[in-house]
């Protein structure tokens, strides 16, 4: 009786292990995506952002706030890609900001905040022709409109690539994936600022999840990036400055390329100061924000047609 019992035991184990897969837990395979951003010949993408950031000025140590600073901003930049040749690299491209304001509100210790003051962006207007010189493997960029000396026209004009986004690395990833983008891919994409000079950048991006959104596929990329700087400030001592920006962007799977990104920011830097009152004095300033851009992508041939069908209707 044992011995049919020990049979009859190991039979039903076997039977198991035979049993039919669906029948069993399995682990799902983690889905691949392709993340390489491509493009077409007349094709119009047309990025609106949206920004906000509050400044407190306070003593070191202290939680009096001497200076607040509230600004908020939004910009509408509009990139046609013109041309472009047999391997899908655009060559002839045109950037403009037909769009863009910024609203200040400033609050002095011991006094009423003042009133906003609302001004145009610093590059609104601004129109940059870019052309792929084979060559050089660079973009040249021409001045169309605005003024050169403006630091945003300056920077924009330093990038070899205004297309490139060192987030994107041009290959298949795993959901739940984490990869580190290059120190000089970040800084060649940010370009050349005069007001800091970055000394050390470094970044994480993870496929954290596919995510559906009006019928769409959507794969959210986390990112998190961090950045010491010199404040170019002679007057402040040129102090080192931190700074974070965390947050993700979404990438629209079946049209290949970024619809929306999300971002908080946080920085903060210490300078020594002269008061008339108080003397020397280390002032410590930090800089908290959000971030919010949006994508939509259409054709340059159709939207000019409109364009002009509205003006032959007046």
């Amino acid at each position: 009786m044992k011995k049919v019992l020990t049979m009859s035991l190991a039979a039903l184990m076997l039977g198991a292990l035979a049993m039919p897969a669906f029948a069993q837990d399995k682990k799902e395979e983690a889905r691949s995506v392709l993340l390489k951003d491509t493009y077409k010949a007349m094709e119009r993408r047309t990025e609106k952002t949206e920004d906000s950031n509050e400044t407190n000025v306070k003593p070191k140590d202290q939680e009096m706030v001497l200076q607040n600073e509230k600004k908020t901003s939004n910009e509408t930049k509009v990139i046609d890609i013109l041309e472009v040749n047999a391997d899908g690299k655009p060559t002839s491209i045109r950037i403009r900001w037909t769009e863009g304001t910024e609203t200040t509100e400033t609050t002095n210790m011991g006094q009423p905040p003042s009133d906003p003051v609302e001004e145009d962006s610093e590059m609104k207007g601004v129109s940059i022709l870019f052309t792929w010189n084979a060559d050089k493997k660079a973009y040249v960029g021409k001045l169309e409109e605005g003024d050169a000396e403006l630091s945003g026209v300056k920077k924009e004009l330093s990038k070899k690539d205004p297309l490139f986004n060192a987030f994107i690395p041009n290959r298949e990833v795993k959901v739940g994936e984490s990869w580190e983008p290059k120190e000089e891919d970040i800084k060649a994409m940010m370009g050349e600022d005069e007001n800091v000079k970055l000394t050390k950048v470094s970044a994480t991006c993870k496929a954290e999840e596919i995510v559906k959104e009006e019928g769409a596929e959507l794969l959210r990329v986390s990112l998190e990036i961090s950045m010491t700087g010199e404040l170019q400030n002679e007057d402040l001592g040129k102090p080192t400055i931190e700074a974070t920006r965390s947050g993700s962007f979404y990438w629209n799977i079946k049209e290949a390329r970024v619809v929306r990104i999300e971002m908080e920011n946080k920085a903060e830097f210490e300078a020594e100061v002269t008061h008339p009152q108080a003397g020397k004095m280390t002032l410590t300033v930090t800089v908290e924000g959000e971030e919010k851009m949006t994508e939509t992508v259409g054709k340059v041939e159709e939207e000019d047609k409109d364009d002009g069908d509205d003006d032959e209707m007046k």
